[in-house]
């Protein structure tokens, strides 16, 4: 994935005129031609909003650029695992990863499509993003399915369950505990 420069732009409007162009200011009108294949590679970023200071903005796109970059240089292709990136936090940077899971189960739907989320903090995205793939099978062989991953304690990885997974499990049918008890 190639990652262009980020530079801040005045906050406008923004407008779709096509489905291959977008306005980028609205003094003088330029357009950003992109290629369709680029827009559709980049995770969905969240926890900006119009209301956010543009300082901030472009601080936040900066930590969002340098999390793209540094995952990528500790694993070719990792930002392909990357849905989205929540960047509400100034301090921790949220993504919703997928393809950390095996699929153990058959044809169903494959734990390596389950979302998980990962708080990467404000720093050392690629040491901690290899602690995630280096440690992701052992922490999911104690836990079971994972719902979230916190790395932003040194040396300390926060691991939280799915609860989900665990609620729909079924308790053993009624019927066969009746009728192993009349079997004695």
């Amino acid at each position: 994935m190639v990652l262009a420069p980020i530079e801040p732009v005045a906050p406008t409007t923004t407008t779709v005129a096509d489905a291959a162009s977008i306005p980028i200011s609205s003094a003088p009108r330029k357009r950003l031609r992109t290629p369709a294949a680029i827009v559709s590679e980049l995770p969905v970023v969240t926890g900006i909003g119009a209301n956010t200071v543009l300082d901030e903005r472009d601080s936040r796109m900066q930590m969002f650029a340098g999390f793209l970059q540094q995952i990528e240089s500790a694993q070719s292709g990792a930002s392909d695992r990357v849905s989205e990136v929540n960047l509400a936090d100034a301090h921790d940077l949220r993504a919703t990863m997928t393809g950390f899971e095996s699929d153990d189960a058959g044809p169903a739907p494959t734990r390596a499509d389950i979302p998980v989320l990962v708080h990467f903090g404000d720093s050392d995205f690629a040491g901690k993003y290899q602690t995630l793939v280096d440690e992701f099978a052992q922490w999911h062989a104690k836990a079971g399915r994972i719902e979230s991953v916190d790395l932003r304690f040194s040396r300390e990885a926060v691991v939280n369950q799915d609860t989900t997974a665990v609620a729909q499990q079924r308790p053993p049918k009624q019927g066969a505990a009746h009728a192993s008890k009349q079997a004695r």
